[in-house]
C-alpha cells in the first residue's frame, strides 16, 4: 500500500452518535476519507481534493450507518451496540 499522510480530522453526528472522519493524502496527490464503524467495518471514499473526499464521506456515512441499523433490526437486534460487528 502506498504511503498516506493524515491531513484532516472531522466529526459527523448521525442520530445522536458521533463518528470520526479521517482524511488522508496519498503520495500521488489523491485524497481518501475513512471512518471506522466497528473493528471490521470501514467506510472509505476518495476524491481529487480534501474537500471532495470529505463531502463524499459526509453524504454517504448516514446511509451506511442507516443500512447497518436496518440489517441489525432484520437480524433481530433492536439497535446496533457501539463497536458491534454485523
Amino acid at each position: 500500500m502506498e504511503e498516506a499522510t493524515l491531513v484532516h480530522e472531522a466529526e459527523l453526528t448521525v442520530d445522536g452518535a458521533s463518528y470520526q472522519i479521517l482524511v488522508y493524502r496519498h503520495v500521488d496527490g489523491r485524497y481518501f476519507a475513512l471512518t471506522d464503524l466497528s473493528k471490521n467495518d470501514i467506510v472509505i471514499n476518495d476524491g481529487d481534493s480534501l474537500e471532495t473526499a470529505l463531502a463524499k464521506q459526509r453524504s454517504v456515512l448516514p446511509l451506511a450507518i442507516g443500512s447497518r441499523l436496518i440489517l441489525a433490526e432484520f437480524r433481530g437486534r433492536s439497535r446496533m451496540p457501539a463497536g458491534c460487528q454485523l
